[in-house]
């Protein structure tokens, strides 16, 4: 899967969610978004432990940055499961802002 290739921008995004593998009781998982001809644009890894999502990285490519893929898979992530803390860890000079602006929007 190629997904660094640059596709047109566009709003219509799939979202969904994949569980690949399985240790010790945590769980590793991604959520990947799509543009309408199947292109990926954007994935979220991470782990789920004792009901805690520590999310290990998002990224966006770069057509698609600024346009709220990232919030729109967080808040995915976030309503796939509702009972669990979601911890952003620590984040690069980029990901600080978005990061501050979930939190501002109360969806982290």
């Amino acid at each position: 899967m190629n997904w660094y290739k640059k596709s047109q921008v566009n709003t219509d995004i799939k979202i969904w969610n994949d569980c690949y593998d399985y240790h010790s009781g945590e769980n590793f998982c991604r959520i990947i978004a799509q543009d309408n001809i199947g292109e990926v644009i954007g994935i979220i890894n991470y782990s789920i432990f004792e009901d805690e999502i520590d999310i290990k990285m998002v990224e966006v490519i770069e057509p698609y940055r600024r346009q709220g893929v990232g919030t729109k898979m967080i808040e995915y992530l976030k309503n796939e499961n509702l009972d669990m803390n979601i911890n952003t860890g620590l984040s690069t000079e980029m990901g600080t802002p978005f990061v501050q602006s979930l939190k501002e929007k109360e969806i982290l």
